[in-house]
């Protein structure tokens, strides 16, 4: 009689099947699914070297919002000259409250270095932490950067909103490489973006256009 451990058992296939592979969650799916040409673009820009980057989304942070602020204003319900609180982000009216130098520092400096800190590195690290999601983490440091905003009324909320998105890009982006470069960067585009508005405010100070 022949052992039923020494008879030759048929193979048979585990049960476990294993995880169907999903793709990596990545930054660029704010922008839509792969085949999306704006995805595309920002696949190509997020490749380039840091500081044709930096100058790439300052550019295109400061277009999306003048975009959103002049939709607002073209708004029936809305006038920004009717909206006291909106002086509070006018960089006109900061300069002629606090002086160029305290609101060129305030714009130049401080605003980019705490903000990044506040509206970038610990949202995006808190969302990633809890949701994994970049997705999830990029827009609620735009919605929290927009918030922000809010001492200056609606305005405030959507005429930086759109910044608040291309630093929360950048930021989640740059955080592969290091949380400390993508902290630098961050502030290099919000400076830049605060930058562009100081010198288009003194411009249109020299040209006697005041606030609202």
């Amino acid at each position: 009689m022949v052992h039923q451990s020494l008879v030759t058992r048929p193979a048979v296939l585990s049960s476990t099947v294993p995880p169907e592979t999903y793709p990596k969650p990545d930054v660029l799916d704010v922008f839509g699914s792969k085949d999306n040409v704006i995805r595309e673009h920002f696949q190509r820009v997020l490749s380039l070297s840091a500081p044709v980057m930096i100058a790439i989304f300052t550019l295109y942070a400061t277009l999306v919002d003048m975009a959103l602020g002049f939709m607002l204003e073209a708004m029936p319900f809305y006038s920004i000259a009717d909206d006291p609180a909106a002086k509070a982000i006018d960089p006109r009216a900061m300069i002629a409250d606090k002086g160029i130098w305290v609101t060129f520092i305030a714009a130049l400096f401080l605003a980019p270095l705490l903000e990044t800190l506040m509206n970038q590195w610990f949202p995006i690290w808190l969302a990633m932490k809890v949701t994994h999601r970049p997705v999830v983490a990029v827009w609620f440091s735009t919605v929290l950067f927009g918030a922000i905003h809010l001492h200056a009324g609606v305005y405030g909320f959507v005429a930086t909103v759109g910044a608040g998105f291309f630093l929360a890009v950048a930021f989640l982006h740059a955080r592969q490489f290091g949380r400390k470069r993508a902290y630098w960067m961050t502030v290099a585009i919000h400076a830049g973006v605060n930058g562009i508005a100081l010198t288009v405010a003194l411009i249109l100070i020299r040209l006697g256009i005041q606030g609202p």
